[in-house]
């Protein structure tokens, strides 16, 4: 929650910075206009003549501005000039009037003025955007040692083992193999055409899947003879008739 708190915190305050850097450049835009022909203005007295109240918003988040018009006499000849959505209502003071046009006004001598004048905003701005690099590099550098001591360490995980357990589900398949081949194997003994007589078999496991081979006790063997030339004639014993031949050989 306070991490929350902190990041609205510095996102408020990234807002307004951008804010107060885009209100320094427009003034000082407006500004090098007024003096490009111009290097300083000549002061006049302006007297207040009129001012509009205006509000804009909703009942708790209502703003109240003014449009201010001004009076002043150049040469005996009298001017007016409006200024809109100033915060305060409009009273006497003194503004700059060009020389070669006094028509043009200002509320600076000079575009050095202008910049000295709104000098806070670009103050707040570097202020601000400091202290938002600030605590961006400070998080960075706690998630980076965060993740430096978690190297290695099991924050968690989704499965439960109960090692206690017979039938758990999370058998060692290594014993599991192991047990198997302990178990006892039955041979079949399959007519063959050995010119010696002998029989010879050999063990082996149907293909199956792993999980029918898990599931298998018993392993089959089929007896096969070495030679290919084939009897004329055969006889097929039970286990028991040829268990009991090998015995009396």
């Amino acid at each position: 929650m306070k991490g929350n708190n902190m990041f609205k915190l510095l996102c408020l305050l990234q807002v307004w910075v951008v804010i107060a850097l885009v209100r320094y450049c427009v003034v000082l835009g407006e500004q090098s206009k007024l003096f490009q022909d111009v290097d300083e203005f000549l002061p006049a007295k302006a007297t207040c003549i009129e001012s509009d109240r205006r509000r804009y918003g909703s009942y708790r988040n209502r703003r109240t501005r003014y449009n201010n018009t001004y009076r002043y006499t150049v040469n005996e000849q009298t001017y007016t000039v409006t200024y809109y959505s100033e915060r305060w209502r409009g009273s006497d003071k003194v503004l700059y009037y060009n020389p070669t046009n006094p028509n043009v006004v200002s509320k600076y001598s000079s575009y050095a003025d202008a910049a000295t004048g709104n000098a806070i905003w670009i103050i707040f701005v570097v202020i601000g955007q400091s202290v938002i690099i600030f605590f961006a590099v400070k998080a960075t550098r706690g998630q980076n040692a965060y993740q430096e001591q978690s190297v290695g360490v099991v924050l968690g995980d989704d499965f439960q083992f109960d090692m206690n357990n017979d039938a758990s589900p999370y058998t060692d398949r290594i014993s599991s193999s192991q047990k198997e081949e302990t178990q006892e194997k039955e041979t079949i003994a399959f007519p063959g055409w050995n010119s010696e007589g002998k029989v010879e078999s050999i063990p082996f496991r149907p293909s199956k899947t792993i999980t029918e081979s898990n599931q298998t006790d018993d392993v089959e063997t089929i007896a096969f003879t070495r030679s290919t030339k084939p009897k004329d004639d055969f006889v097929l014993y039970t286990e028991e008739e040829y268990k009991q031949m090998q015995k009396e050989k």
